[in-house]
């Protein structure tokens, strides 16, 4: 039997990851403990691998799969713009914009 993530468990597992990062640095900070280099990165790092291990498994719910819905269009002229054009004027928008204002240099 297959298994899925709903997406009340997806959130609230997003929202308890968040908080565990944003309350690790302060905590820290009150406790004296002072990070200097690459330990912040450390720190982060450990913070998602315990939470990964020991928070996720009991945060997520498992139920099982359901059949998806894609929704196509009736006519095909629809269906071109929406997964097609839309998809590729924004991608072009965005190379445009990028190297307008330079981003990434």
């Amino acid at each position: 039997m297959s298994s899925r993530i709903t997406f009340k468990s997806r959130l609230l597992a997003m929202v308890l990851f968040l908080v565990s990062i944003f309350v690790t640095f302060p905590l820290l900070a009150k406790l004296g403990i002072g990070l200097h280099g690459w330990q912040p990165v450390f720190v982060i790092v450990g913070v998602m691998t315990s939470y990964y291990f020991a928070i996720w498994p009991y945060v997520v719910r498992l139920e099982p799969w359901t059949e998806y819905q894609y929704w196509l269009p009736k006519a095909r002229i629809a269906g071109y713009a929406i997964y097609l054009l839309i998809p590729i004027l924004a991608i072009v928008l965005l190379l445009y914009l990028a190297a307008k204002f330079q981003f990434g240099m």
